[in-house]
């Protein structure tokens, strides 16, 4: 049996880490008024999404891959529904709470 490399574990830490594979996602206006159903439309565009979570600044989803959440942070302005929203990555701390607060 070989033995991974330093190289190859840290890729597959990084496959499994939620705070790498979160994107949030704020309104950019006075409300975001949204379904789930609009929501996951948008996103499941970039690829499977494992969770999504809304909260009084917009929505937080949680994809099965980190290479999902790039995608979406190369095009951060996204429409969803007819509101404009800003795509990024939220703070660390707050990453872990949010998802392991259920």
């Amino acid at each position: 049996m070989k033995t991974p490399t330093i190289l190859a574990s840290l890729y597959q830490h990084a496959e499994i880490d939620p705070t790498l594979r979160h994107i949030a996602a704020y309104r950019i206006g006075p409300y975001f008024m949204t379904n789930r159903m609009i929501v996951n439309s948008v996103f499941e565009k970039y690829d499977e999404i494992e969770r999504c979570k809304f909260d009084e600044d917009g929505v937080q989803v949680l994809f099965k891959h980190r290479n999902s959440a790039w995608k979406v942070l190369k095009e951060p302005y996204l429409k969803i529904g007819d509101y404009l929203a800003r795509c990024m990555r939220p703070s660390g701390s707050r990453a872990m709470l949010f998802w392991t607060d259920s």
